[in-house]
């Protein structure tokens, strides 16, 4: 009798263990994930900063624009005078 309980004891503390092991499995499989998308958002980064240094005038240009485009979405919300 005594030795069933053994058994089921140790049965659940493994499953434990197995659980256990399974959930690092998955931080580890969500942290890989996390540091792939991580990268891909610094490369896209690193391409507009280069981008930028290649021509300060079209930087320029694009700020410009989006001043304006935020100075006449400013106006809209406004509405007329």
């Amino acid at each position: 009798m005594v030795r069933g309980a053994d058994d089921r004891l140790l049965r659940r503390q493994l499953d434990q263990k197995w659980r256990t092991l399974d959930q690092f499995e998955a931080s580890l499989k969500k942290l890989e994930t996390s540091k792939i998308q991580w990268r891909a958002k610094m490369a896209i980064k690193d391409g507009e900063l280069e981008a930028a240094k290649v021509s300060p005038l079209s930087s320029l240009y694009h700020f410009l624009m989006m001043r304006e485009q935020v100075w006449r979405e400013g106006c809209r919300a406004r509405g007329p005078d």
